[in-house]
């Protein structure tokens, strides 16, 4: 007796609509109702749906329910304050709009972060939202193919099939570049971020503007992980270096800024006097009176709201056309940190 196959796993609409030759509209309707769509298509989603053993499951089956009203919501390390303001824009714009929202951190529990993600895939909500950088797994692939999905603040995915808003990161890192040369400083480091794409961004945008400055032999990039503790460790090795101590340093972010302004302190290095630090991301961290932090906005709020908007219209027109939105820093906000050279 042959054996019989294997149920093939993660097979998705989209798998199905490309196999047909149609849309995944099209492969939506035909699952609720063959009768919906055109006889050619009906024997092309057919014949898809055989050769790659779909088993549409309760993705398919959701099709036929009323919509949940709910947003998945994936961040990765809601430590970052960046979230705060994201979040905020994200959920005013949802919530007039009736939606609630389901968000899950990956960082607190991956298992449980993976078991969101399938519950997502499988049509629990109309909707996803990834927001910020975050890895990416096969389990988040597949639920991006499954369920209409915006992408914000992470320039990791180059999908032409998804929605994407994100700051323009080369302009933030410029704005804070240009105020510190305009200061005086030309012995300006950077405290660089995790290895992605927006910290890749903000570095080689540091790095064009140090050449075009004729400053390429004064640039310094030290490496840090975007948290507090990473940008005070590697403040603490840029400033005990020999030679020639920098002026003014620019970090990835707001939390890396704070680290090298404490480590600054320790080492009795007077900021903004011997050290001006500029961040990224003008939190509500930077504005508190005890740090006043000298950061760049990045309309993060703004953010959240369009990429709300973005989510909305796509459940609303599955088909339309993809859209790249990218927002122009909000300003450079001068506090305490930063100061002309002594």
């Amino acid at each position: 007796m042959a054996q019989q196959a294997r149920p093939r796993t993660g097979t998705t609409i989209r798998d199905v609509a490309e196999r047909a030759g149609v849309s995944k509209s099209s492969v939506s309707r035909y699952l609720q109702d063959p009768a919906t769509v055109s006889a050619h298509a009906r024997k092309a989603i057919a014949a898809a749906v055989e050769e790659l053993d779909y088993r549409p499951s309760a993705a398919a089956r959701s099709l036929t329910r009323r919509q949940s009203r709910a947003i998945g919501v994936l961040v990765h390390d809601l430590r970052q304050p960046w979230f705060v303001d994201f979040l905020d824009g994200l959920a005013q714009v949802l919530g007039a709009a009736g939606y609630s929202m389901l968000m899950c951190d990956t960082r607190l529990d991956q298992s449980m972060g993976e078991s969101l993600i399938t519950s997502f895939a499988e049509r629990q909500v109309d909707g996803i939202v990834l927001a910020g950088t975050m890895p990416v797994s096969e389990r988040l692939v597949t639920a991006i193919r499954s369920v209409p999905t915006v992408v914000a603040g992470n320039h990791e995915f180059d999908d032409a099939s998804l929605d994407v808003v994100v700051p323009d990161d080369a302009a933030a890192a410029r704005l804070a570049l240009m105020h510190l040369h305009g200061l005086g400083h030309r012995r300006i480091a950077h405290v660089r971020g995790l290895d992605n794409g927006t910290f890749r961004i903000r570095a080689q945008a540091y790095e064009a503007f140090m050449a075009e400055q004729g400053l390429a032999d004064a640039a310094v990039v030290v490496d840090s992980d975007s948290s507090t503790e990473g940008g005070r460790a590697a403040a603490a090795d840029l400033l005990t270096r020999p030679g020639p101590r920098p002026t003014a340093v620019f970090a990835a972010n707001d939390l890396a800024a704070i680290g090298v302004v404490s480590a600054a302190v320790d080492l009795g290095v007077a900021c903004p006097g011997e050290l001006s630090v500029v961040g990224v991301d003008d939190s509500y961290l930077a504005a508190m009176p005890p740090i006043s932090l000298t950061s760049v906005g990045l309309s993060t709020s703004a953010q959240g709201g369009l990429a709300a908007r973005l989510i909305i219209d796509r459940i609303a027109a599955p088909d339309a056309p993809q859209r790249l939105e990218v927002l122009p820093p909000s300003g450079l906000s001068v506090r305490d940190s930063s100061a002309p050279p002594a």
